[in-house]
């Protein structure tokens, strides 16, 4: 059997022409779909268009329950039963319902003319279609007419009959006129009912089959407003629906949006009246679907009994019993708005059917919504003609924090400065039940997006309580760079007791916000002077200025982030006064003496810490040990004192060079006669210093020396001077003496004759001690000498001779 179908519907054309009856087969004949609607009741009307299904997903909200409708007897039986017109009543209300909502999807007049055209395998142009056709706006409620209503219900009986003898094509409007009131032919286009000329309509007539009863989805004011939407679903259509699997888009919504005729039916703006009928289909492969027809007119020239449907729904109300009525469980969100109760309960009556029926609730206690908890709260509630009453238990979900909001929501830092700490701690928070208080924030890791000036971002928190959560967030504004400290470089300063300290030199290391660091000047207060007077430490305070050391240029006090003027100070030590350094102004030069002088005194130059200076004289002064012992001149290092210097004050002293104070002539000397004796090389001297010498001695020989010194006995004085003082005279005497022999040369032997006398030398040469030889005389001693010869051998004698003084 087939799971659910619609018809197609005719269209009526401009008021010149007659009804434009649909092409063959517009009772929707898919003959290649056959098989496949004769699967099983249960089974195949679970095979839903997704277009269906997202009108009942709406619709379904409306709480909106249908009877069952009675099965298809005779005409005029099934016209007058009040079952299936009070079901068929509360598909117009399901109907005004949907002609009331100002959601639905608008459709301009082209939008229109193409469906129509590619669904229909025609062309038609747009200016065919009024403007309001279709544009989604709210259109007034139908009143039902009982002319309408006996026609719709004429025609669904007639098609529930239909559905079983002709199951593939069970739905036509090729009769549509049976059962049509006489004043109801061309209605629509009622010139006084706002019809434009020349323009298509949509209806009368609108036809669905199917099983509302097992999905209502299938409910007929459902499934004709799902052809607004089917196109956007298309692919879950063929999941859904495996007939459509081997169909391209197009061939799927011929019979899936076909043109968007019966929404439009139902939104029709021409139509102010209806009539709804509804028929049972029994046997067949049909059996137990649910025949709906729909038709539409305009009440301007209508005939009979016209009411709204509200009063046709209390005329018609079902004549039963209630035997109970099911109480209701209503979830809800903890708000500060009362929920909306359910207009209707559920009633089930004696003959075992159900109906929704209105209740009446108390009024929803004011503190339902006061504990944050998720509870429960009980509320009564009463039907007509049940006595028991009904109760309707609300879950209230727990409250939820609707918002949060931090104080301040936006603050600025200066480059380099990480604002965490300044971030807000809590959140001022409003509950959902209207409750307000405060939440714990954890903010986002901020990174290094404060690092850079001029930048601007946001930063997310979470604000937390009781298990409950909600975003915050604020704006953080990176500013310049700004002071943070400063320090005075250097970080002090030494003066003098009495001496203003110099701080023009001190400057100011400024650290920023970012780490970056200037040199600044400092303008430094005032220093009385008794903070320096004496010796000790005090401190000295500066004003930062901002300018820096290179400009040196007047500035203004440098404020810190905070807005305080950045101040530094110095540490300056004050030392007593004390001298420095004492030098020695000029040499001293002395005399080489024995004993150093007397009263040996210089002066010096005196330094002080102050940097003053003093010149010191008459400084007794102390030779070193042995400062006269050279005899050249020399210099040495005296020492000195000074008050209130500790130290030796070392003064070069120049000792000149040691003179000869005597000297000692040489002892007298002698010589041989003729003999130049040598002269003595050196002589005694003694010098000034004490020291004694022998030192070389330059004599001035006579030029006659050796003639002066040729007789015995005389005494020569030569005169000379000591080498290299010419004012140093040196004498020497020299006594002559005779000079001695030192040894004789003895004369040649003589050869005499026995007898003969002797002849002898008077005199033989002499060695003399002054180096010459000379003559001496000499006397042979000749007594007791032989000089005879009687051996006839020659024979020599030695005759001995006396030389006097040898």
């Amino acid at each position: 059997m087939s799971a659910f179908m619609r018809s197609r519907r005719a269209v009526v054309g401009p008021v010149e022409c007659a009804r434009r009856p649909e092409a063959e087969g517009n009772a929707m004949s898919l003959n290649g779909l056959t098989a496949e609607r004769k699967e099983p009741r249960m089974s195949g009307w679970k095979k839903k268009v997704v277009g269906v299904l997202a009108a009942v997903a709406t619709v379904a909200t409306m709480g909106l329950t249908a009877v069952t409708a009675n099965a298809a007897d005779e005409v005029g039986a099934d016209a007058t039963a009040n079952a299936n017109i009070y079901q068929a009543l509360e598909y117009m209300q399901d109907l005004n319902t949907l002609r009331a909502r100002d959601d639905r999807r608008a459709l301009t007049p082209q939008q229109i003319a193409n469906a129509y055209s590619a669904d229909n395998n025609t062309t038609v142009s747009a200016s065919l279609f009024a403007e309001n056709t279709g544009d989604g706006k709210p259109v007034g409620a139908l009143k039902v007419n009982d002319q309408m209503m006996s026609w719709a219900q004429t025609r669904a009986n007639e098609l529930a009959k239909r559905a079983v003898t002709n199951p593939n094509n069970p739905l036509s409007h090729d009769n549509m006129t049976n059962g049509r009131p006489s004043w109801g032919a061309n209605n629509l286009t009622n010139s006084n009912n706002g019809y434009q000329p020349g323009t298509f309509v949509f209806g009368p007539e609108a036809l669905a089959i199917g099983y509302p009863d097992y999905d209502s989805s299938m409910e007929p004011v459902n499934s004709w407003y799902s052809e607004l939407n089917v196109e956007f679903n298309l692919d879950q259509v063929r999941k859904d629906n495996p007939q459509y699997a081997n169909m391209t888009d197009a061939q799927i919504l011929q019979y899936e949006r076909q043109g968007y005729g019966h929404y439009l039916t139902e939104v029709s703006p021409l139509a102010d009246i209806a009539g709804f009928g509804v028929a049972k289909v029994s046997g067949g492969q049909w059996d137990g679907a649910l025949v709906s027809v729909l038709e539409i007119g305009n009440s301007k020239t209508a005939q009979g009994k016209t009411q709204s449907v509200e009063e046709a729904l209390k005329e018609y109300a079902p004549k039963k019993t209630i035997t109970g009525v099911k109480d209701v469980t209503l979830d809800v969100d903890s708000s500060t708005t009362k929920p909306t109760l359910p207009a209707k309960v559920t009633a089930t009556y004696d003959d075992k059917s159900t109906a929704q029926v209105p209740v009446t609730w108390e009024s929803v206690p004011n503190d339902w919504n006061k504990d944050r908890d998720a509870h429960k709260v009980t509320i009564k509630g009463q039907v007509d003609s049940w006595s028991k009453g009904v109760t309707l238990t609300l879950n209230v979900a727990a409250a939820t924090i609707t918002s949060a909001i931090v104080t301040p929501n936006a603050l600025s830092t200066p480059a380099g400065v990480d604002p965490t700490d300044k971030l807000p701690k809590s959140a001022a928070i409003t509950w959902s039940n209207g409750e307000t208080g405060t939440a714990d924030v954890k903010w986002d890791d901020i990174g290094d997006q404060y690092k850079t000036a001029g930048k601007m971002f946001t930063l997310n928190g979470t604000a937390s309580n009781d298990g409950q959560t909600a975003k915050v967030s604020l704006t953080i504004t990176v500013g310049k760079t700004e002071a943070v400290s400063a320090e005075a470089t250097p970080a002090s300063v030494d003066t003098i007791a009495g001496t203003k300290p110099k701080l023009d030199d001190i400057n100011a290391t400024v650290t920023y916000t970012d780490g970056s660091t200037t040199i600044n000047t400092v303008k430094w207060d005032a220093i009385d002077a008794s903070k320096y007077a004496n010796e000790g430490t005090f401190t000295a305070t500066g004003t930062v200025l901002d300018t820096t050391v290179n400009a040196r240029a007047a500035g203004n006090p440098l404020l810190d982030k905070d807005g305080k003027q950045l101040t530094v100070k110095v540490t300056v030590n004050v030392k007593a006064r004390a001298i420095t350094a004492v030098t020695a102004t000029s040499d001293i030069t002395i005399d080489s003496a024995k004993t150093a002088p007397d009263n040996l005194t210089g002066s010096a130059i005196v330094k002080w810490n102050d940097g003053t200076t003093e010149t010191r004289t008459g400084i007794k002064l102390t030779l070193p040990d042995g400062w006269n012992t050279k005899r050249e001149s020399h210099i040495v290092t005296a020492t000195g004192r000074v008050a209130d210097w500790d130290e030796d004050v070392p003064f070069n002293v120049t000792v000149k060079a040691a003179t000869i104070e005597s000297v000692e002539d040489p002892a007298d000397r002698s010589t041989t006669e003729g003999v130049v004796p040598p002269l003595p090389e050196s002589a005694k001297v003694t010098w000034s210093n004490g020291d004694s010498s022998s030192e070389p001695v330059v004599w001035n020989e006579p030029e006659n020396f050796k003639d002066l010194l040729d007789k015995a006995g005389d005494t020569v004085t030569v005169n000379g001077a000591i080498k290299g003082y010419p004012d140093k005279k040196v004498t020497v005497k020299i006594t002559v003496t005779a000079a001695t022999i030192e040894s004789v040369t003895a004369p040649k032997d003589v050869t005499i004759d026995a007898g003969d006398k002797l002849g002898l030398p008077d005199t033989v040469t002499a060695k003399l001690s002054n180096g010459n030889d000379g003559q001496v005389s000499v006397t042979w001693k000749t007594d007791g000498v032989d000089f005879s010869n009687r051996s006839g051998k020659d024979k020599t004698v030695t005759v001995k001779g006396e030389i006097a003084g040898y």
